[in-house]
Formats: structure tokens, sequence, C-alpha cells
């Protein structure tokens, strides 16, 4: 995983925490919960940039991809429960969307990242064609 739900602690209010991470309000943070919104999270970043870097990283990982985790998973947990006390990260969600979506395009470059290189791929020269208006006169 790319981040860790001590990362989420470290970047998430408690509060913003319990409200979206604590099922059956018994005070402590529900692991599963918070290990499969990291998942998610990775996975939507493999995906998007598995196009211009090499995917899954490997350690160590680099730190914007490790911000990107922990910040596309609180966007996950925010998704959980309607209500308005999870407006206080949608720039957070916001920027890192857009960041996202710009490391992708190739547009923003991530240090410390094996780049995926892009092949070109050449056919063959094309056979001497067995028909053609010479070979076919008078068909």
């Amino acid at each position: 995983m790319y981040s860790t739900i001590l990362d989420l602690q470290l970047h998430f209010s408690p509060a913003f925490l319990t409200l979206t991470a604590d099922d059956n309000r018994d005070g402590s943070l529900d692991t599963t919960v918070l290990t499969q919104a990291i998942v998610e999270a990775d996975q939507r970043i493999d995906v998007l940039l598995g196009l211009v870097y090499v995917t899954p990283f490997a350690a160590p990982i680099p730190a914007l991809v490790n911000e990107l985790s922990s910040i596309l998973a609180g966007q996950n947990l925010a998704r959980r429960v309607p209500s308005s006390t999870v407006i206080v990260y949608r720039g957070d969600f916001s920027r890192a969307a857009s960041l996202l979506d710009l490391l992708a395009q190739g547009k923003v470059l991530l240090p410390g990242a094996e780049r995926r290189t892009r092949s070109i791929s050449i056919d063959p020269p094309a056979e001497e064609r067995v028909f053609s208006t010479c070979t076919l006169e008078g068909f």
C-alpha cells in the first residue's frame, strides 16, 4: 500500500476518521474500512499513473504518491457519510484529483518514479503485391 492508517491519522482529524470509519460506533476506527479506502485509492493511482509510470510503485514509495494515496483514501472515506463535516477537506480532495490528472498526462513529473517507455511498432515491409493492374490485365 502506498499509504498507511497512520498516514491517514496524521493527515485527517480524529473527528473525521471517527465519523467515516467507525461503523459500529464503538469509538475505535475500523481498520478494514480504512484499509479498503487505501486500497481503492492506490488502485486509482495505478490505473491513472500506469500510463506514464511503471506501476505498482516499488519501495521507497515516492512521497507525492504517499500523499496522494492518503488524500484519495480520505476522499473514499468521505463518500461513506452524507455530512457537512467533510467539507473542510473538499479542497484537498480537489487538488489531489487535479494533480493526479496532471501526473497521468505527463504535464507534471513525479520525482523518483520510473517512467514507462513508449514502444513504437514498425510494421515489416509489405510483400510485393500478388495482384495488380498489370497482372490482372485482360481479366
